[in-house]
């Protein structure tokens, strides 16, 4: 089956294609490269970003694109198969109500990055990473991604929002035995906001 066959086979319109993740049997990776240039020239496939193509499709208002999040997401938090990072900092705020604030830079606790932070560019978008303070699963994340919220969100903000931080707790039934795994594995800081808190006692 030739190369291009394969990948409308395999991927659906607008879905990213990382090019340093597609392996095919008996298929070099400088062949991959080159073969997606020349369609991309083509018009068969299109670049979101560097190493990143996608299967374009005509929409009312144009050829289709990927959309940020999902592309960033697929990248660096999870895919069909595994999770591999979570959005932390104001994002994750934002999620769960703590805030109503629109972050500056996206920010991504990932398997994927090996510095203590670093700041990416995806399509001309700024993006900060962290390595997480334990490699991050299916199983772990909700838990560290609410153990990280404690590094840098305020005392006094955990105090007014004490009864959102309980209720994500309970809907995520997070355990003491998580707590007793990840918290010592967290900056003194966090480990301090989260017992004087009393959201210590809040783990089933």
């Amino acid at each position: 089956m030739e190369l291009m066959d394969y990948v409308k086979t395999r991927f659906k319109p607008d879905v990213p294609i990382f090019l340093d993740e597609l392996i095919v049997n008996g298929v070099s990776r400088t062949y991959i490269r080159q073969r997606f240039a020349q369609c991309e020239k083509k018009g068969e496939i299109a670049r979101y970003d560097n190493g990143i193509y996608y299967i374009p499709r005509q929409t009312m208002f144009g050829e289709s694109r990927p959309f940020f999040d999902d592309v960033l997401s697929q990248k660096y938090i999870s895919n069909e198969h595994e999770v591999y990072g979570f959005f932390t900092g104001l994002q994750f705020e934002n999620k769960i109500g703590l805030s109503d604030q629109i972050p500056v830079m996206p920010e991504i606790v990932t398997n994927r990055e090996s510095t203590r932070r670093r700041i990416v560019t995806l399509r001309n978008q700024n993006v900060i990473l962290r390595k997480p303070v334990v490699y991050v699963t299916n199983d772990n994340v909700t838990i560290l991604q609410f153990l990280d919220l404690f590094r840098t969100y305020p005392e006094y903000k955990v105090q007014e929002n004490i009864g959102l931080l309980k209720k994500y707790i309970s809907d995520n039934a997070l355990s003491r035995e998580m707590v007793q795994q990840y918290l010592p594995k967290c900056s003194e800081a966090a480990k301090d906001k989260l017992i004087e808190s009393g959201l210590i006692y809040e783990f089933i």
